[in-house]
């Protein structure tokens, strides 16, 4: 038998208990009461179910899929107004507003009109203005900046281009300060001529020539490199013989065009970023390796030896390869009113090689300028600059630093060139292989509507 006190704890047990499932199942049956559900059906314009639309409501985490007769059913969404939007492949989406009041049930109908392609985007072209993507009857990729950097942070147009338009190909540079990678579209079509593409800046053509002294090693050039990458809005590429309807002979290889940013309405903004690092080869000893040679030198046997390591010790200014600076600064305001927007930048950028005579400096500004002048009358106003001195690397044979590095071996360690091939560290740096670019584009764009359906 239970005694008094052995009751009296039972029962305060039980009392405990019923408390904790009252408490418990207080939040549960508010949840459910501040909820509801969203009814509705997905049909394309002329009424035919849409089975497997993607039916969401944003903010919420709620959404479904339609069924095979185009019906959904959307649970547990919160009491209030909210936006319910429909998507499909090959359809343009719909937003629907929608109220869940205290029936706790909203039905809406969601009609969805084909849009496969999007055949009047507007583009711009190396013509006065913009035209629709139908009017060139060519293929027009298009690369947004800011979209693309979100998904791969990129130093310079080259990077941003790679491996995001098919058929355009990134050839690969030498790595070294200054050295570019040209671009290829659609390969080569020539064992002779430029297979370089026409590079335009908001409507001008910018000479895309690899002019200056040749170059040993793979330290091509790109004049995408001249660009400053802040600047850039957008990248349109116009592939193949096809853009020589348009742009003529020359474009046979192609056309890049980069649209630059504009201002907009609102007060000024001001962007200011730096960057900073370095340079370095990694492992040069393990790179170059041991180098190898029989016979005798004045009666001593020749053995094997790591010239850069042996540089490291005897040479007058220690090891050849060396950490180089790398530093840069932009800056850019944008802002302007419904009469006039601007948008003005500036950058410069000063890198160092691994080797102290491979530099760069790179210097650049652009202006933009939006002006409604009247309600009939607009015009636009683009300036850019562009100064670049740079100073290659690898220098033309006989000098290549690498490459004497390389090639070298013992039977010249006890001479003047201590092993190297050609000359030693010193030599290379007395070559003074430079390549000096200076560039300012402009362009004025006046559009005159005096009626509605007339545009000059």
């Amino acid at each position: 038998m239970l005694t008094n006190s052995q009751t009296r704890r039972s029962l305060v047990c039980v009392l405990v208990m019923q408390l904790c499932l009252v408490f418990f199942a207080l939040p549960v049956s508010a949840v459910q009461q501040e909820t509801g559900t969203v009814l509705g059906k997905v049909t394309s314009a002329n009424g035919r179910p849409l089975p497997g639309a993607q039916v969401s409501v944003p903010g919420t985490g709620r959404g479904a899929l339609a069924n095979s007769a185009g019906d959904f059913l959307i649970e547990k969404v919160p009491l209030g107004q909210h936006t319910v939007k429909a998507q499909m492949i090959g359809y343009g989406s719909v937003n629907r507003t929608v109220v869940i009041s205290a029936t706790r049930v909203a039905t809406v109908t969601m009609e969805l009109s084909e849009q496969a392609v999007a055949l009047d985007e507007i583009i711009v072209t190396g013509t006065a203005g913009g035209t629709q993507r139908r009017a060139l009857g060519n293929v027009v990729d298009r690369i947004s900046a800011a979209s693309a950097i979100q998904v791969t942070p990129t130093t310079n147009i080259n990077q941003l281009i790679a491996a995001r338009s098919p058929g355009v190909q990134v050839m690969g540079g030498s790595g070294t300060v200054g050295g570019g990678a040209p671009i290829h579209i659609r390969g080569v079509s020539s064992m002779t001529l430029d297979a370089t593409p026409l590079i335009y800046i908001d409507g001008v053509r910018m000479d895309a020539r690899l002019t200056g002294p040749a170059q040993q090693g793979g330290a091509r050039q790109s004049r995408l490199d001249d660009v400053n990458l802040d600047d850039v809005e957008s990248i349109e590429i116009i592939k193949g013989p096809a853009a020589a309807t348009l742009y003529g002979t020359e474009a046979s290889n192609g056309v890049i065009q980069i649209v630059t940013k504009r201002g907009a309405d609102g007060p000024a903004r001001f962007d200011i970023s730096t960057r900073m690092g370095t340079n370095w080869l990694w492992n040069p000893a393990g790179r170059t390796g041991w180098s190898y040679a029989g016979g005798f030198v004045s009666g001593t046997p020749l053995d094997s030896v790591n010239l850069y390591n042996h540089e490291c010790e005897v040479g007058p200014n220690g090891c050849p390869f060396k950490n180089g600076s790398l530093g840069a600064l932009d800056l850019s305001v944008h802002g302007g009113t419904d009469r006039v927007r601007y948008y003005v930048s500036g950058s410069y950028d000063n890198q160092v090689g691994v080797v102290s005579y491979n530099w760069q400096k790179l210097y650049t500004g652009r202006s933009n300028i939006d002006a409604m002048l009247s309600r009939s009358l607009t015009a636009k106003f683009n300036v850019g600059y562009v100064r670049r001195a740079y100073r290659a690397a690898q220098q033309p044979d006989p000098v290549d630093q690498f490459g004497n590095l390389v090639w070298g071996g013992p039977a010249t360690l006890n001479t003047k060139w201590r092993g190297w091939q050609d000359a030693p560290p010193e030599g290379s740096a007395q070559v003074d292989n430079e390549q000096h670019v200076g560039r300012t584009t402009g362009s004025v764009e006046l559009r005159y509507v005096p009626v509605k359906w007339l545009t000059n």
